[in-house]
């Protein structure tokens, strides 16, 4: 992991890591706490995963961005349990 000052002193590309990183988590937890918005969170969350490819050293070596497409379509895909229909 790398201290925050050398990824200040390396510029916008030390910084793309820190935010695309951060806004994924904020997708997860903002999912965890409002579940009504899970279609406008999992797009952004899969949207800055997308992105960390360009951004922070293609991806955390397509690790994490694998891990944030992903997590971003299961939180599209989750959605509240339906109840049987009865014939």
């Amino acid at each position: 992991m790398v201290p925050a000052h050398i990824a200040v002193a390396a510029g916008l590309s030390g910084i793309g890591g820190w935010l695309t990183g951060g806004g994924m988590i904020l997708c997860g937890l903002a999912a965890w706490g409002a579940p009504s918005q899970r279609y406008v969170v999992g797009v952004v969350g899969v949207l800055l995963a997308v992105t960390s490819l360009v951004v922070s050293n293609l991806g955390g070596l397509f690790v994490g961005m694998l891990a944030g497409i992903i997590g971003g379509s299961m939180t599209l895909a989750w959605g509240p349990k339906r109840k049987p229909v009865r014939p």
